[in-house]
């Protein structure tokens, strides 16, 4: 891949174009600048006691402890850093449900992400009930379908806060609230909504959540789970002490300083990346629509999304045809996690559309670091290439 660039109707546009913001976003320098110390020669081990390197480098860590959260209305105690969101996701279902005895019982919904449907495999491996609730053909849940699944055995609910395919998002308040009246733990997978949705769980009644670092303009390979004090949890890994014993190994300090960064930039620069990204998306649907009408569909409910993601169906084509097609748009087809899956996605299937439908959808990511001079030529691009596809 060679970075170039080149001048479309008067703007400057670097190829390949990136429009995979779902997948993983670009490191902000902000917060590239702020980690650099922890990787030039503050290279101490946190958990030294003995001298100021170990020192320096926990005070960091605890610093950026703090600014977690601070985005998520939490307090420092609660957070627990993880190598990503798939840990924390892991270690909150299994963690919690693994901490009671008895017959135990689990609800989640049939579009989760990976990070949840395998854990929960786990879990029915170990004889645990799984439920998966159903959703509409806009992905949305029933609620009184929840209500009617929870059980006197129920020890735990998951549903996440935006879908990773689609962007539909799920009313945690409302889920919350009735897994907290009926005395339920209740865990998020958070992981694609707080880049531009504000959460508060001191005003939400989410007990588990989970957030990774590369999703919100952090580094990769760190997350963070925020645990409510009073919400038990047995620990995957097993050595040190760390993280309160829920979660061993030696922490990386350049890593969790980035975490602390982005969701500090985030704290101040959110609304306005929500804006601004909502208002590209507004151009990018309506060029579409404008030029390919009903062959082009978005799969999502308009009122209920994160900006960012735009799942999009090309009627009588196949995604994949689309992509190779266009090898200066950097697009899915779907989750990363599974992008060498030949299989349609089960998020697109459990909508109720048909495996023909599924494959012929894209998914476009627009973010903080997105142009609408980027808009304008992936509309060209798109418009151009599609009807040399379906004819």
């Amino acid at each position: 891949m060679t970075p170039r660039s080149i001048i479309h109707k008067g703007a400057t546009i670097a190829l390949p174009l990136y429009l995979d913001y779902q997948a993983s976003t670009p490191l902000d320098p902000v917060v590239r600048r702020q980690m650099a110390p922890y990787l030039d020669h503050l290279w101490g081990n946190p958990h030294s006691s003995t001298h100021g390197f170990g020192h320096d480098a926990r005070n960091a860590i605890e610093a950026a402890r703090q600014q977690i959260a601070e985005l998520l209305g939490a307090e420092p105690q609660e957070i627990i850093f993880t190598s990503g969101a798939t840990e924390a996701n892991n270690l909150a279902l299994l963690g919690h449900v693994r901490s009671h005895n008895g017959a135990r019982h689990v609800i989640s919904v049939a579009t989760e992400h990976e990070a949840v449907l395998a854990p929960l495999k786990q879990l029915q491996a170990e004889g645990v009930e799984v439920t998966l609730l159903s959703v509409d053909a806009r992905g949305g849940l029933d609620l009184d379908q929840l209500k009617q699944a929870l059980r006197p055995e129920t020890v735990l609910v998951s549903a996440m806060m935006a879908n990773n395919e689609t962007g539909v998002c799920h009313d945690l308040d409302v889920l919350g609230q009735i897994c907290r009246d009926a005395g339920i733990t209740f865990h998020s997978d958070a992981a694609q909504g707080l880049s531009t949705k504000e959460l508060d769980v001191g005003q939400t009644a989410v007990d588990l959540l989970s957030l990774s670092g590369h999703k919100i303009y952090g580094p990769m390979g760190i997350g963070a789970l925020y645990q409510r004090e009073e919400c038990a949890l047995t620990p995957l890994l097993h050595g040190g002490a760390q993280e309160k014993g829920l979660r061993a190994g030696t922490l990386p300090t350049a890593l969790c300083v980035g975490l602390g960064a982005a969701c500090a930039l985030l704290t101040d620069q959110r609304e306005a990346d929500a804006t601004w990204i909502s208002e590209l998306r507004r151009q990018l649907v309506t060029g579409l629509r404008t030029a390919l009408g009903s062959a082009v569909q978005v799969n999502e409910a308009a009122d209920r999304q994160i900006p960012g993601c735009l799942s999009l169906r090309f009627d009588g084509i196949e995604a994949e045809d689309l992509l190779h097609a266009l090898p200066d748009l950097a697009l899915a087809t779907g989750s990363a996690c599974t992008s060498r899956d030949a299989r349609p996605s089960h998020v697109l299937l459990a909508m109720g559309q048909s495996a023909v439908d599924a494959s012929a959808t894209l998914r476009l990511g627009i973010g903080r670091g997105t142009t609408a001079g980027d808009i304008t030529y992936v509309i060209d691009q798109l418009v151009a290439t599609y009807p040399n596809l379906s004819g």
